[in-house]
C-alpha cells in the first residue's frame, strides 16, 4: 500500500474542485484546497479513503473508495434537500434483522420503513447500529434488500451485533466488522446537514482491534474539532455514553448524543448535552415502550427538544366513554397535548393520590416532569420540571412528593408548590436506568434497583446506607421494591428475590428463582411473598426467610406483567394478554378472561400479539384492569365474568387509582386523564 494518496473532489459534470472538503483514512483529516485536491497518509492498517461530504452535496456513487489506491476521485453533485438551515432527522435503532421467516426478516423492516415513513416524512434517517442480528453475509444481504428501496437518504452504522457472526467464529481475531465493510464501506464517518455536522460512530470497542480503536478515536477527535466552533454537532453511538465521555464530547461542540442498545427510550441532560436512547422499530421495547423512533427536528441555531415517536400511534381512535358500568364520566383530561405544559404520563404507573391532590410523574421535552393537579376537576395546580423521565409512580410523603427520575436522581418535591426541597443522585448517576418508584415507611425513602439502592431520610435527603447488588441495571425493570417492617426485598432479575436489611442494607436472605427484567413486582400475602418465577410458574415464599412453600405451573402467559392480591385471590397480568384469578394456598387457577390483540407493539421482542401490563385493582365489589388492546373491563373477582367493558381507543398500560368505593382516575397511555364516579 502507498504511503500517502492523492484525493481530488470536484462538482459533477463541470470537473470544478471543491474546497474545503474533510479527507480521512480512519485516523488523520486532511482537507482539500481551493483546487479541491489533497494527500493523504496512509498506514497499513487503513481499509478505505472516504470523505465527510458537505451540506448541499450528496456522492455520486459511494463516499467511499476501498484501498489501497494511489489516486481517488469523489465527484458530488448538488442535493438541495441539505442545504439551508431547517430538518427533520429520523433515527431508529436495533431491528436485529435474522432473515427470512425469522421474526425480523427483510420484509418486516421493509414495512416498518414504510411506516415511518409515512408518518414522519423525514429529510434524513440515521439507523444507529445492531441492524442486523449476528452480521452473518446473509443478513447484511437481507439489510441491503430491505432497505434498497428507501429513497430518504440513508445513513447506517454498525453496532455489536452486526458482527457477532465474527466474534464467536472460533479464533477470530478483531476486528469484527469485515462483514459489515464489505456491504456498506466504514463504520464511522460524518457529513453535514442544513447547518449541523454529524458523526456516526460505533462505541462498542471490543469489535475493533486495539490499533483500529486508537484511530477510530483520534479520527472522532480531529473530526469533532473541525466543527467545534458550531457547538451543534449531533453524535450517533450505539451504546450509552459514560458521563466521562460525555463531558468530553462538551467540548468538543457535541449538543446532541443519539443512541440505541438498550431497546428502551430514555433522554436527559448533562452539561450542556442532551443525550436520548431510542428503542427498536420492529418489535416491543424491553421497557414496553411501544416499537418506535426518534424525531429531531431543528431550524437555524436553535436546536429543539427530540421526540420519540410510537410506529402507528397516529392510528388510535381515543374515546372518553360516557359510562363504564356503574360509573359516569365526571372529566377527561389530555394532559400530553396541554399547549402549556404537556406531560407525557409514565405510562405503566397510576396517578398517585395525597388528599384532593393528583400526581403524575412522567417526561417533557427530554426532561422529566411531575405534575398535580386537582382530583376534583383535574385543573393544574403546578408542574416541577426534573432531569430526566420518572417512569414509574411517585410517592406521596406527608407534605412531600418522591420522585425517582431514570437517571438515579431522587426529588423531594413540596406538595404546595412542586418546589425541590432536595435531591440525591444514587450512585451511577445519570447512567442508571431506573424504572422503579421509591418506597417509603418511618421517615425514611428507599430508592434503587438491580445496580444498587440506597436509604434516605424523608426529612433532608441523607443517606443513610446504600447496598451495590450488580454491576448495573441491565434490563429495563419495573418491579419496584416491596417493604415490610423488617426487610425491603427486590425482585433482582436472573438471580431472584434478595431481601435487604431495611436497618444497615446487609442482605438478610436471598432465594434463587430465574426471574427475569419483564417480571412484575413481588406482591405480599399474609405472612407470606408471591411473585413470578421461571417461564409459566409463580412461587410462594415465606417472608421471613425466603424459602419456598410452592413452586406451581399456572400462568396463561410466560410470566407476569403484574400482580395483586386480597385475602381470596391472586389476580395476575400476563404476556399473553390473559387475565386470571389464582389460589393464593395452592396457586392453581379459578378463572380467567382473555383480551383482544394490542393496539400498539408494546410487548418485548414481540409484534402483532395480546399482552396486558396494567395490575388488576381491587375496588369495592369489583376487579378493574385495563389491557393493551385499549379496554377497561369490570369483573366480578370471584367468577371473572366481565360485568362492564368501555373501550377508550388506546392502550391502557397504568392500573387505576381508587379515590374511593364509589370513584376511580384512570390514565391512558395516549395521556388522557379521566375521573369515573358511581
Amino acid at each position: 500500500m502507498p504511503d500517502r494518496i492523492d484525493v481530488i473532489v470536484v462538482e459533477q459534470g463541470t470537473q470544478r474542485g471543491i474546497a474545503g472538503v474533510a479527507v480521512t483514512t480512519g485516523d488523520g483529516i486532511a482537507t482539500t484546497g481551493a483546487d479541491g485536491t489533497c494527500a493523504i497518509e496512509v498506514d497499513p492498517l487503513a481499509r478505505f479513503a472516504w470523505i465527510s461530504c458537505p451540506e448541499g452535496k450528496r456522492p455520486v456513487g459511494d463516499f467511499y473508495r476501498p484501498l489501497p489506491v494511489s489516486e481517488v476521485v469523489f465527484e458530488l453533485a448538488a442535493a438541495p434537500a441539505s442545504a439551508g438551515n431547517a430538518a427533520r432527522l429520523v433515527q431508529f435503532s436495533d431491528t436485529h434483522l435474522v432473515g427470512a421467516g425469522a421474526p425480523v426478516a427483510a420484509p418486516d423492516l421493509a414495512n416498518a420503513l414504510d411506516a415511518l415513513l409515512s408518518e414522519s416524512a423525514p429529510d434524513l434517517l440515521i439507523a444507529s447500529g445492531d441492524l442486523t442480528n449476528l452480521g452473518t453475509p446473509a443478513e447484511l444481504a437481507e439489510l441491503q434488500s430491505a432497505t434498497s428501496a428507501v429513497d430518504t437518504p440513508l445513513f447506517l452504522m454498525f453496532g455489536g451485533h452486526d458482527g457477532n457472526a465474527e466474534r464467536r467464529s472460533a479464533g477470530n481475531e478483531p476486528p469484527f466488522t469485515l462483514n459489515w465493510e464489505a456491504c456498506f464501506g466504514p463504520t464511522y464517518y460524518s457529513f453535514d446537514w442544513a447547518g449541523r455536522h454529524i458523526a456516526l460512530w460505533p462505541n462498542e470497542e471490543t469489535f475493533f482491534s486495539s490499533a483500529d480503536r486508537e484511530r477510530k478515536r483520534r479520527w472522532l477527535d480531529a473530526d469533532l474539532s473541525l466543527n467545534a466552533d458550531r457547538g451543534n454537532t449531533i453524535l450517533v453511538i450505539h451504546t450509552p455514553p459514560s458521563r466521562a465521555f460525555i463531558d468530553e464530547m462538551t467540548g468538543l461542540g457535541v449538543s446532541l448524543i443519539l443512541h440505541g442498545h438498550w431497546h428502551s427510550m430514555k433522554s436527559f441532560h448533562s452539561n450542556g448535552v442532551t443525550v436520548a436512547a431510542t428503542g427498536p422499530l420492529c418489535f416491543g421495547g424491553i421497557d414496553t415502550t411501544p416499537r418506535g423512533y426518534r424525531v429531531v427536528e431543528w431550524q437555524g441555531s436553535i436546536a429543539p427538544p427530540t421526540r420519540a415517536v410510537a410506529l402507528g400511534a397516529k392510528r388510535l381512535q381515543p374515546a372518553n366513554p360516557e359510562r363504564l358500568g356503574p360509573f359516569r364520566l365526571t372529566w377527561a383530561q389530555d394532559v400530553a397535548d396541554d399547549a402549556e405544559q404537556p406531560l407525557v404520563p409514565a405510562h405503566r404507573a397510576a396517578p398517585a393520590l395525597s388528599g384532593e391532590r393528583l400526581l403524575l410523574g412522567g417526561s417533557c421535552n427530554d426532561a422529566g416532569a411531575v405534575q398535580c393537579r386537582s382530583a376534583t376537576t383535574g385543573h393544574l395546580l403546578w408542574t416541577a420540571d426534573l432531569e430526566a423521565a420518572v417512569r414509574n409512580q411517585v410517592t406521596p410523603a406527608g407534605a412531600r412528593v418522591l420522585a425517582l427520575a431514570m437517571t438515579g436522581a431522587l426529588y423531594s418535591l413540596r406538595l404546595e408548590d412542586g418546589s425541590v426541597e432536595w435531591r440525591a443522585n444514587l450512585p451511577g448517576h445519570p447512567g442508571r436506568w431506573l424504572y422503579t418508584m421509591p418506597v417509603c415507611a418511618d421517615g425514611i425513602v428507599y430508592a434503587g434497583g438491580k445496580a444498587g439502592i440506597g436509604a434516605y431520610r424523608v426529612d433532608s435527603g441523607e443517606c443513610d446506607w446504600y447496598a451495590e447488588i450488580e454491576a448495573s441495571d441491565a434490563w429495563s425493570c419495573y418491579a419496584s421494591p416491596l417493604i415490610t417492617p423488617e426487610v425491603i426485598v427486590l425482585l433482582v432479575s436472573r438471580r431472584g428475590l434478595v431481601a435487604l436489611s431495611r436497618t444497615d442494607g446487609r442482605i438478610a436472605w436471598e432465594t434463587e428463582l430465574d426471574v427475569e427484567y419483564q417480571y412484575a413486582a413481588p406482591v405480599r400475602w399474609g405472612d407470606d411473598i408471591l411473585t413470578g418465577s421461571e417461564a409459566r410458574r409463580l412461587a410462594r415464599l415465606r417472608l421471613g426467610d425466603g424459602a419456598i412453600i410452592w413452586h406451581g405451573e399456572s400462568l396463561a402467559g410466560r410470566y407476569p406483567c403484574a400482580l395483586a392480591v386480597d385475602n381470596e385471590r391472586i389476580y395476575v397480568s400476563t404476556s399473553a394478554g390473559a387475565i386470571q384469578a389464582l389460589d393464593p394456598e395452592t396457586g392453581r387457577e379459578q378463572w380467567r378472561v382473555d383480551t383482544g390483540h394490542d393496539l400498539l407493539d408494546m410487548t418485548p421482542y414481540a409484534r402483532g400479539v395480546r399482552s396486558s401490563l396494567a395490575s388488576p385493582v381491587r375496588m369495592g365489589h369489583w376487579l378493574i384492569v385495563g389491557a393493551c388492546d385499549g379496554v377497561l373491563r369490570l369483573l366480578d373477582p370471584a367468577s371473572g365474568e366481565v360485568h362492564a367493558a368501555a373501550a377508550l381507543g388506546a392502550p391502557i398500560t397504568a392500573p387505576i387509582q381508587p379515590i374511593d368505593e364509589t370513584a376511580l382516575l384512570l390514565s391512558t397511555w395516549d395521556g388522557r386523564l379521566l375521573r369515573y364516579d358511581g
